[in-house]
């Protein structure tokens, strides 16, 4: 970042030039719909250097988590606290920073070649509602080469009249929605914004599926799935770096479904399944079981032939039960039943929540999928001479019902001959066996 760049002016400074705008600097005026209805609002143009960054926006807020946890030293609240800071603004341009590329477009490249076609739109205050990341470029590349790029100097803005966070919020979901420039979010930083709404804002679940336009089993899907990823990333010593669950988000959806369908289930299987498949997410590609959508998923379908075998293979001797842990006890939900299967199942989930173990609890878990996976391949092969049979007889009788006067039946006597040869064969390895 060039040291001369500015982040925004101070807010004094900031609220004189919004309540100053007048023809002199109005462009022109466009439609929007805000607060429950459309209206046409002008758009001005303003100094590029003159705005700030919302540090609220939905889009950084797994960013800034995985920031704070690199720095234990801050507060959580940090980025909620002064929000005029020059400090905590440069840390959010850095964040905006990483995410000027996605699959689609690199929006640097984009403003080196176009000019701003859409307004950033703004509050009272002259914070960025809606456009962070395109300022974020549009100042990379202005402060590139001022000369060449000049246009950047000034940018359009539309300002909102003076409305909650709440209006902000609801605003920011709606544009979201359009396909322009903007990069998709991933599905932790989804996630990571319904958590912060409901924190900050109180929002219910109802709330937020009205808000983004999703199901309310949406909202507590991605919720659940990002708590199984804290606690992933905790235990791996990984704690909030959010940017290792891009290819891991089945896992976690699997987690919730498996635990979702199985609610009568042991909760010692349950943590069994959580933590095997921890394992198996940690390196997908050196388990050897395919993609780990397909392995995970015959995790759950063989589940408790994988505990009978961990049960055989691991050390589980080594493992005790505390039962005078009252935490321990609340956890298992008072399954302190003295009989040999309950106290397995409990050393069990003890031990694949030993990461010394991982080397073998994985290589059983290859071993008994693969097994199982050869089996179910025999089971349709033994029906498979069945099936084949049964479509011949179908063509046959279709044969059969469409043979009239018309038909041609030139070559028909061999065919049937050849067919005759091969039924006798069947027939005769069928009452051999």
């Amino acid at each position: 970042m060039t040291t001369t760049m500015s982040l925004g002016f101070p807010y004094p400074k900031r609220k004189e030039i919004i309540n100053g705008f007048n023809e002199r600097n109005f462009k022109y005026r466009r439609p929007l719909k805000f607060m429950g209805k459309v209206d046409l609002r002008n758009v001005y143009e303003i100094d590029i250097d003159a705005i700030k960054y919302r540090l609220g926006n939905g889009r950084t807020l797994a960013a800034q988590e995985e920031y704070l946890a690199a720095h234990p030293e801050l507060p959580s609240n940090y980025f909620e606290l002064d929000l005029e800071s020059e400090e905590k603004h440069r840390i959010q341009h850095e964040i905006l920073g990483k995410m000027l590329e996605d699959k689609d477009v690199n929006l640097v490249e984009f403003f080196k070649k176009e000019k701003q076609e859409e307004p950033l739109i703004i509050d009272d205050d002259g914070f960025v509602i809606n456009g962070n990341r395109r300022l974020r470029a549009m100042r990379e590349v202005y402060y590139l080469d001022k000369e060449l790029y000049e246009r950047f100097s000034s940018v359009d803005v539309l300002i909102l009249p003076h409305c909650t966070e709440r209006d902000k919020d609801e605003l920011e979901a709606n544009l979201q929605i359009k396909q322009d420039i903007k990069a998709s979010y991933s599905w932790y930083t989804q996630a990571c914004m319904f958590r912060k709404r409901q924190k900050d804002n109180g929002y219910s679940d109802s709330d937020l599926a009205k808000l983004y336009a999703l199901k309310e089993s949406d909202i507590r899907e991605a919720l659940d799935m990002l708590g199984y990823a804290d606690e992933y990333l905790e235990s791996r010593g990984k704690s909030k770096k959010y940017e290792e669950l891009d290819k891991k988000e089945f896992g976690f959806k699997q987690i919730r479904k498996f635990n979702v369908e199985n609610k009568s289930l042991d909760i010692s299987e349950k943590d069994i399944f959580k933590n095997v498949t921890f394992m198996m997410l940690d390196d997908p590609d050196a388990l050897g079981l395919g993609r780990i959508y397909a392995a995970v998923n015959d995790l759950g379908k063989f589940i408790h032939d994988v505990e009978e075998s961990l049960i055989d293979e691991l050390p589980l001797d080594k493992y005790e039960i505390d039962e005078k842990n009252d935490d321990q006890i609340d956890l298992l939900s008072g399954l302190l039943d003295a009989s040999e299967d309950k106290t397995s199942l409990r050393k069990l989930a003890m031990a694949v929540n030993d990461l010394d173990n991982k080397e073998d609890v994985l290589a059983v878990v290859k071993d008994v999928i693969e097994k199982q996976r050869a089996r179910d391949t025999d089971k349709k092969n033994s029906k498979f001479v069945l099936k084949q049979i049964g479509k011949a007889q179908s063509l046959l009788t279709d044969a059969l019902n469409s043979y009239d006067s018309n038909t041609d039946s030139t070559g028909i006597i061999e065919q049937i001959n050849s067919v005759q040869r091969l039924v006798d064969k069947l027939r005769e390895k069928a009452e051999s066996c």
